[in-house]
């Protein structure tokens, strides 16, 4: 705490960029945060910005758009439980199976705080 202290006596912004992130950790993608609290019986969600970076050479290796928010519904579907397979993990782990209270989300922002959909592509000349 101390250390922390000191750095936002050197930087004066640091503790406003801070809660600009604590923010956008608690916010869906595009809209506004949507935290249920304890008392109405929901969970207290935190929300993941992911960035997808493709790289292809062909287009056919260029990941669609679709293939990518699939993987996002299955992922979500994971860490919240409401797969369709859950039941399929091996019994040694079955008691730690829990929705974890977390949301993968395609980032809305850049690191400059510029609009993005959360996928970049870059077509590239390298191959295997």
């Amino acid at each position: 705490m101390e250390y922390l202290e000191l750095q936002n006596q050197q930087d004066t912004g640091l503790e406003e960029r801070m809660a600009t992130i604590e923010a956008d950790l608690l916010s869906p993608l595009w809209g506004q945060p949507q935290v249920a609290s304890a008392a109405q019986g929901g969970l207290s969600i935190v929300y993941i910005h992911v960035v997808f970076h493709v790289m292809y050479n062909t287009a056919s290796q260029n990941v669609s758009s679709a293939i990518i928010n699939l993987q996002m519904d299955r992922i979500n579907k994971d860490y919240s439980k409401t797969n369709t397979d859950w039941t399929r993990t091996p019994s040694v782990f079955q008691p730690l199976v829990a929705d974890c209270e977390i949301q993968f989300c395609l980032a809305s922002k850049d690191p400059s705080g510029n609009p993005t959909n959360g996928i970049e592509r870059k077509d590239s000349t390298f191959t295997l």
